[in-house]
């Protein structure tokens, strides 16, 4: 009986903490098509402990599974999946709160007349629409090369039980019952 009750209470710790809201961090940085690098830091929390980073590192690679084996969807599973996605996502975006996030982009196409012509499409979205606070886009065309580089950051929060929501509703749609 007392493991019963040792079992709820360490239930309800994690619970708890999955209840609790996450900081992330992620800063990343691209110059095509030499060089990439991510940071990403997350803390939970907040004003308590410290960020916690997390550095990607290099996968080994698998070894290749023998084909045909394994649990492949039926193609009204894919369907329902795909119709069902935008929606996921939707709900998943609701669920996290962008608290800052920096843009810092510089491009070119190498031919001066496309580079105005994409940096004139790309105007009236970076100029012309209101932002949040917090929130900061800076492009800027380069006419003489050919050259993407940029670098982002972003500072978000999330409940991770409040994903949990979304999720489940997702596979429920897509493998549920009479499914």
């Amino acid at each position: 009986m007392t493991l019963v009750w040792v079992g709820l209470a360490v239930l309800a710790v994690l619970l708890g903490l999955l209840a609790l809201p996450v900081r992330l961090s992620v800063n990343l940085s691209l110059q095509v098509p030499r060089d990439w690098n991510a940071e990403i830091r997350f803390r939970i929390l907040a004003p308590l402990l410290p960020w916690i980073r997390v550095k990607p590192g290099t996968r080994k690679a698998l070894p290749d599974a023998p084909r045909g084996t394994g649990w492949r969807p039926s193609t009204a599973q894919r369907h329902r999946m795909l119709r069902a996605v935008p929606q996921l996502v939707a709900k998943l975006l609701s669920c996290v709160h962008i608290d800052r996030l920096l843009l810092d982009i510089v491009f070119g196409t190498g031919d001066p007349a496309t580079t105005g012509e994409t940096f004139g499409a790309l105007a009236p979205f970076l100029y012309g629409t209101p932002r949040p606070a917090g929130w900061n886009a800076a492009v800027r065309p380069d006419f003489d090369n050919a050259r993407l580089e940029g670098s982002a950051a972003c500072e978000l929060r999330l409940r991770p039980l409040a994903l949990a929501g979304p999720l489940l509703g997702f596979v429920w749609s897509v493998f549920g019952a009479g499914r």
